[in-house]
């Protein structure tokens, strides 16, 4: 606009020159016309004015220039907005393309979202948070639950579904909601219009705004009622499974039962004959007999111990055991075989090796039996030595190798792999020579991976055969090495001789002496024996001990021990006599020929260390010496038990009554569970031997009823388990009813010593005393009332005296109160019992009142009669102490 105004500008002024120049000079010659001054000439008075007008006409120039250049740069400016105009108009387009192409992709991703939804196989719903009405309801939903999206969607459960049904809906929605989480019903039960019940998985999600506050819920399901269906029939697959293996375990327990129970008389029996006076041809058949009872034994054994591997139901257990205890059983088990044979049987154990540990001993005790019996069998000749080393010892783990080494006829190469294989030998000529079901090896290898070892053979025909067997076993939480040489003190530089021709035997002797801080000297013969001896007093410095092989050629042990007496020089000697099996007769000829301690071989360390301690502390002149030691002198030293014995077999009865008898234990016997009870009610045992199969009442049930009354009255009698199961479990069962120990039947005399030291070893580290141990064990403090009475005998008479007259008194209030259901006067008879008994310093007493004191305090009547009953008794034996006391006193 402005450029336009500048050209008319222009313009007009150039018109204005043009006539205002040809008005002027109409002026100055009027006579001549207006127009003719508009024609320029070339006069003098034109040429100024053309110079005006040409001035004109260049100021007009510039005018018009400017106008043009203010004109385009209006045009460009105008161009320039025009374009930018055209950019933003093509940007403008181009977004409304994009957004109609979002649009566009919008829809398709919402129809397929959509179609995706309405084909997904699984139900999905969506319900608006506010009023819980579905706005989505797929097809699967619509075939799962009967209804058509049509029926479904804009209405609320209530309006289709069942009333309970949607109320239970509508709360799981309520609180899917109020979580704002994942709500998930692993499992319900449905109604659908057309399947009928159905089972269901669903999940409910809330969908939220941007807020957090919940826009939509929604759901999934799944229909799970053919995999629960599946579900349950495997159930009941796996329960007639578990069940026909019941079956199968109880058919083979019972057989099991049914089989060890008259072998266990027939065992038993045998070996009490064995050991009366009998003829050599009695001898015979009973040995016989034996042999036969063994053998049935061990196939039963085999055959269930295989079958339980087969199922893969063996378990191990984990108890704290002593290492060469157990070792030393097995050796003394399989020694009498060895000795018939004339082998020499000899087990090593360094002493650096831990005595305490944790494992299985049954199996390992197993293993060892097995392996020792083969090589027994297999050697005609020589000796069986079985060696123990440690491999690794970390934190808690201890790694052990065995060797079981013997000379006898080897194994060929190719044949070592086929004896671990089931009903397998390395020939069948060594069945028929040797017997033997082909079984022990595949159990005892099974046993030796299952304590996370191995087992394997290094042998030479015509040489012998070394089995190796390795297991891990664990140490006791303070990582204790119980040292099983007790006190040596006393056998410090002792100066003593080893007697024998067996090297290996000579040597573990040996080193067993120089661990225990003594100076043996090893010879190999009774000559070389007498040598060294003489020799040794030249020196001043004779043996105080001498230990003898019996059994040596040339000149035997009595022999030797005979001569050593006969030299006045050597008769000073103590003489332990060692022997691989004993005869009748030897205990009186070892008492003629003054010799000390006479022990069977392999010998227990702990028994050896027993034994040279107590012959050095006896006289040194043989003839004053009062007895023989020997192991079952040895065992006699130890505690005697009172012992019930619950057992419904008759035979079985007369078989522990004679066993517990000739380890030095009084025994009673009840013919089931109620009568053990009873029993127990009416005397005080230091321990049970529990039959866990017997009439009336087992053994399960009478240990578990012993423990709830123990559990009211205080106390705890240890229980060992006697069963002819021994299935898998059994020991299980048998711990939980309460029971401490369990032995399988045939009761073997060596595993039921073993039961009993371990349960009364238990007991004295518990410091529970042994009424066996004490059988006159008091319960007054006689000291303390001594006292307390000044010595005064006739103080001391008042106040026995006004117990005895007080006590029946008082124990009766306490029945009374419970009979009438009063707890306070309950309270008040037993506190006035526990200050009577307190004058007395009687602990046992004490605790029962105080026990009863307190059930009638907490108005707790109901163990009531159980702690009266306990209260009774030890008010009883408080009475009778102090009538004697006060007599003692008097007299």
């Amino acid at each position: 606009m402005k450029t336009h105004r500048i050209l008319g500008l222009s313009v007009i002024f150039f018109v204005l020159i043009c006539v205002g120049d040809a008005a002027f000079e109409s002026f100055l010659f009027p006579e001549k016309p207006f127009l003719d001054f508009l024609v320029f000439d070339v006069s003098g008075h034109a040429i100024f004015h053309r110079s005006v007008v040409t001035l004109g006409f260049v100021i007009f120039g510039l005018i018009v220039s400017r106008a043009f250049s203010l004109h385009r740069a209006a045009e460009m400016a105008l161009e320039q907005r025009t374009a930018k105009f055209a950019e933003t108009n093509l940007l403008l387009e181009k977004e409304i393309a994009e957004r109609k192409q979002a649009e566009e992709e919008g829809k398709q991703v919402k129809a397929l979202l959509h179609s995706i939804v309405e084909n997904l196989p699984t139900p999905v719903f969506l319900k608006d948070a506010e009023h819980l009405k579905y706005v989505l309801w797929n097809r699967a939903s619509e075939d799962l639950y009967g209804y058509s999206s049509a029926e479904v969607v804009g209405k609320a459960a209530h309006e289709f579904f069942p009333s309970d049904q949607a109320d239970r809906f509508q709360m799981q929605d309520r609180e899917a909601l109020r979580s704002g989480k994942l709500l998930s019903i692993p499992e319900q039960a449905v109604d659908t219009r057309r399947q009928g019940a159905r089972v269901l998985h669903t999940k409910k999600l809330p969908i939220l705004h941007e807020d957090g506050t919940p826009a939509y819920l929604l759901g999934i399901s799944e229909d799970i009622t053919e995999r629960k269906q599946a579900e349950m029939a495997l159930i009941q697959a796996r329960e007639a499974a578990e069940q026909a293996s019941r079956f199968k375990s109880e058919f083979l327990a019972n057989m099991s039962h049914e089989i060890r129970t008259p072998i266990n008389g027939i065992i038993g029996m045998t070996e009490l004959a064995l050991s009366t006076e009998l003829t050599a041809e009695q001898q015979e058949y009973l040995d016989a007999v034996k042999i036969s009872a063994d053998s049935l034994l061990k196939l039963v054994n085999d055959i269930l111990d295989f079958s339980k591997i087969e199922a893969g139901k063996m378990e191990l257990i984990d108890v704290e055991f002593s290492l060469r205890d157990t070792v030393a059983d097995v050796m003394t088990m399989l020694a009498l075989q060895a000795h018939q044979k004339g082998l020499e049987l000899v087990y090593d154990i360094p002493p650096s090796i831990p005595d305490s540990v944790i494992g299985d001993p049954g199996r390992i005790r197993q293993i060892l039996v097995n392996l020792v019996g083969n090589a027994i069998k297999f050697t005609s000749a020589g000796e069986v030595v079985v060696g123990v080393q440690s491999v690794l010892e970390v934190q808690d783990d201890l790694h052990l190798h065995f060797v079981v080494a013997d000379t006898g006829i080897g194994i060929p190469l190719e044949k070592r792999d086929r004896i671990f294989r089931a009903f397998e030998q390395a020939d069948g000529s060594t069945s028929k020579q040797f017997g033997g079901t082909g079984l022990g090896l595949t159990i005892t290898s099974q046993f030796c991976r299952m304590m996370g070892g191995n087992i394997w053979v290094e042998s030479e025909v015509g040489k012998g055969s070394q089995f190796h067997f390795s297991v891990r076993l664990g140490l006791n939480a303070e990582r204790v090495k119980r040292d099983i040489s007790g006190d040596t003190s006393t056998l410090q530089g002792l100066p003593v001789i080893v007697v024998d021709d067996n090297g290996t035997n000579r040597k573990i002797v040996e080193q067993t002496l120089l661990h225990w801080g003594m100076k043996p000297t090893s010879v190999e013969s009774g000559a070389a024996a007498l040598t060294s001896m003489r020799k040794a007093c030249d020196l001043g410095e004779p043996f105080r001990l001498a230990i003898l092989d019996c059994m040596m050629p040339e000149m035997d042990g009595f022999e030797l021990a005979q001569q050593i007496n006969q030299d006045t020089r050597l008769a000073a000697s103590a003489i332990v006599m060692l022997t691989s099996a004993g005869a009748r007769g030897d205990a009186c000829r070892c008492l003629e020929l003054g010799v000390a301690a006479y022990l069977l071989k392999p010998v227990k360390q702990s028994e050896l260390l027993f034994a040279i301690s107590k012959v050095l502390q006896e006289p040194l002149v043989a003839a004053s010496r009062p007895t023989l030691i020997t192991r079952h002198t040895i065992r006699e030293t130890e505690s005697r038990l009172s012992i019930l014995v619950a057992e419904d077999n008759a035979v079985n009865q007369k078989l522990a009554m004679k066993m517990l008898q000739r380890m030095g234990h009084t025994v009673t016997v009840a013919g089931n569970g109620r009568e053990a009870l009873e029993l127990v009610q009416r005397a005080n045992f230091d321990l049970i031997l529990m039959d866990v199969q017997m009439p009336q009442m087992d053994g399960l049930e009478a240990t578990a009823a012993l423990r709830e009354r123990e559990a009211l009255i205080g106390g705890h009698v240890p229980v060992i388990a006697m069963t002819a199961y021994a299935m898998t479990g059994d020991r299980e069962r048998c711990l939980a009813a309460g029971m401490d120990e369990y032995i399988s039947k045939p009761i073997n005399a060596r595993e039921l010593y073993r039961a009993i030291e371990q349960v009364a070893q238990r007991l004295r580290k518990g410091a529970v005393p042994l009424s066996g141990s004490q059988p006159s064990a008091q319960v007054l403090d006689q000291a303390r009332i001594l006292d307390r009475t000044g010595g005064d005998p006739e103080l001391l008479r008042k106040l026995v005296s006004g117990f005895v007259h007080d006590c029946p008194r008082l124990l009766s209030e306490t029945r009374e109160a419970f009979q009438q259901g009063d707890p306070e006067r309950l309270e008040h008879a037993a506190h006035a019992l526990k200050g009577a008994v307190a004058s007395f310093a009687v602990e046992s007493a004490l605790k029962a009142a105080s026990r009863l004191e307190a059930l009638g305090r907490n108005r707790d009547l109901a163990p009531a009669p159980q702690a009266i009953v306990q209260l009774e008794r030890e008010m009883e034996r408080v009475t009778i102490e102090l009538v004697a006391l006060g007599k003692d006193t008097l007299n």
